[in-house]
C-alpha cells in the first residue's frame, strides 16, 4: 500500500499558491529532526524507514521550497503520525492530491 502526497502551506493544491515553506537548509533540518533515520540518497530525495513501512520525500531543486511530495509505504501508521505533527507545529498542510483533501 502507498500514498502519495504534499506538504506546504495552507492552500496547496490551490491553482496560484506559490507561497514558500521555507529555504532548502530549514526544510531538510526539520525533516532530519522529525525522521532522524532520514537518509538522503540525493540532495533532493531521501527515504526514512522503520518497522511498520517507509516514507520517501523529494524536496526537489528549488530554494526556497514551495512544497515537497512524500510518499508513504506499508503500514505507516507512526511515521504519519510524525509527518502530521511536524505540518502542526511548523504550520503547514498535507494535501492529498488524489482525493482533492486537506488532511
Amino acid at each position: 500500500m502507498s500514498y502519495d502526497l504534499l506538504v506546504g502551506q495552507a492552500g496547496i493544491g490551490e491553482e496560484d499558491n506559490e507561497r514558500p515553506i521555507g529555504t532548502r537548509e530549514m526544510v531538510v533540518r526539520i525533516l532530519e529532526q522529525t525522521f532522524p533515520e532520514l537518509e538522503w540518497e540525493t540532495a533532493d530525495f531521501g527515504v526514512c524507514e522503520d518497522a511498520q513501512g517507509s516514507a520517501e520525500f523529494d524536496i526537489g531543486n528549488n530554494d526556497p521550497v514551495v512544497y515537497f511530495g512524500v510518499v508513504l509505504r506499508g503500514l505507516f501508521i507512526d511515521l504519519m503520525a510524525r509527518l502530521h505533527q511536524m505540518a502542526q507545529t511548523q504550520g503547514w498542510q498535507i494535501f492529498d492530491p488524489q482525493e482533492g483533501d486537506v488532511l
